[in-house]
């Protein structure tokens, strides 16, 4: 019986309770950069939002994140209200001709509309990418 009990709190610990989670979906444009390749712009299609009970802290997984970390990355809440959450998130990465970055994410959800605005900057360069989608709540 003791063990069952032990059990039963390592599973509930090992992985924290989501009050919410959020799969969003995205349509991507193209752009043309001198530092970061012809065809590109960071932001994927697809991306999870994991929120936690507290709504401070979320975990942040998209494809990209996905072939670099294996799992989500941490990220943070800096707007959670009725109308809207907003969330960030940064990843090193290297462009075309091998300019390196600290990529900044950031997205502004609007729940009322479920209107979704992605921007990725790179710290250091001019570069600015934007997508726009929406989110479903599937947790």
């Amino acid at each position: 019986m003791r063990s069952l009990a032990l059990a039963a709190l390592l599973l509930a610990t090992a992985a924290p309770a989501l009050a919410e989670t959020l799969d969003c979906v995205v349509q991507r444009r193209v752009y043309a950069t001198e530092a970061f390749g012809r065809f590109s712009n960071p932001i994927q299609e697809r991306m999870r939002f994991e929120i936690a009970p507290d709504g401070g802290s979320v975990r942040v997984l998209d494809p990209l994140i996905r072939a670099t970390y294996g799992g989500p990355i941490q990220g943070k809440v800096t707007e959670n209200t009725d109308a809207k959450l907003v969330v960030t998130w940064s990843i090193p990465m290297q462009g075309f001709n091998l300019a390196k970055a600290t990529m900044t994410f950031r997205a502004s959800l609007q729940k009322a509309p479920n209107r979704l605005i992605v921007t990725a900057v790179p710290l250091g360069f001019q570069e600015r990418f934007f997508a726009r989608g929406g989110c479903a709540r599937t947790g």
